[in-house]
């Protein structure tokens, strides 16, 4: 049995290293060339240089009654944008009452937020919930005669840098799609709060390197920048090549699709390098 137990656990580690070497390899490249790449960093000056434009906000949301208000509140109270340019859509199922009847407050406060009701009873995919989202802000341009210059998509738990949207504006200028960098918030290490939250920080520190380092590397070598799930800015040209707004496979379960990455690689390069 001691044996068996052993070359299991050699092959689970060989196994951790080997599916570990392609890390590794981003690492040397951003550290080697992914820096210099970087030559210029944006100024705010030129983020007010382009003509501001409509910016819809996505927010699929399941069992998020507790944080939504106060996530759109802070977003509101803090962002750095013309309100009058901003539209929130919050995607919210039929079987959520507390949702729904959060973001109908918040809708009745702030006339920029739509509560998007989901067809079909949830938790379905992220994917098809951000799809009805989608087809909704279609109509709602249609009916109200007007027309995003881009989409964000965020978590219902996000804090949204106040410059992230003037810094989206400017890059949906530019490209097809694009990936801000997304940074978790965590428990200041302590002994005391190491243990409690080892898997947490574990998970989120690697998030971090990914958008550290990951993402300038990448963008650095013209590879496919992965979609985040969150902070990930679709300029409106995409949906008007599709013709819809089906734009996520809902037969998949992670938050990007095939047919999405097979549009970062083929119609537009995302930046992730440049910060507000």
């Amino acid at each position: 049995m001691a044996g068996i137990l052993y070359w299991v656990g050699l092959f689970v580690a060989a196994s951790f290293l080997f599916f570990s070497l392609d890390d590794l390899f981003w690492d040397f490249y951003y550290y080697f060339r992914g820096r210099r790449r970087v030559k210029h960093r944006l100024r705010m000056e030129e983020l007010d240089r382009v003509p501001r434009r409509l910016i819809a906000i996505l927010i699929p949301a399941w069992n998020e009654a507790e944080v939504i208000g106060a996530m759109l509140e802070n977003f509101f109270r803090s962002i750095n944008y013309p309100l009058a340019l901003v539209h929130v859509f919050v995607g919210v199922y039929p079987n959520d009452a507390a949702t729904v009847e959060a973001v109908q407050k918040l809708s009745e406060q702030y006339p920029q937020v739509h509560a998007v009701v989901n067809p079909r009873e949830g938790p379905t995919s992220k994917a098809q919930h951000l799809n009805q989202v989608l087809d909704f802000i279609l109509r709602f341009e249609r009916e109200k005669h007007l027309r995003f210059g881009c989409f964000i998509i965020h978590d219902a738990e996000d804090v949204i840098h106040p410059t992230s949207l003037k810094l989206a504006n400017y890059l949906s200028w530019k490209y097809a799609v694009v990936q801000l960098p997304v940074f978790p918030l965590q428990v200041y290490p302590t002994w005391r709060t190491f243990f409690p939250y080892l898997t947490a920080s574990t998970y989120a520190d690697e998030f971090a390197e990914n958008h550290y380092r990951g993402l300038l590397a990448r963008e650095a070598s013209s590879a496919v920048v992965p979609s985040a799930g969150t902070g990930f800015v679709i300029n409106h040209s995409v949906l008007d090549t599709l013709g819809t707004g089906a734009l996520f496979d809902e037969e998949s379960l992670t938050k990007t699709t095939s047919f999405l990455c097979v549009l970062l690689s083929s119609v537009s390069r995302p930046i992730s390098s440049s910060k507000g």
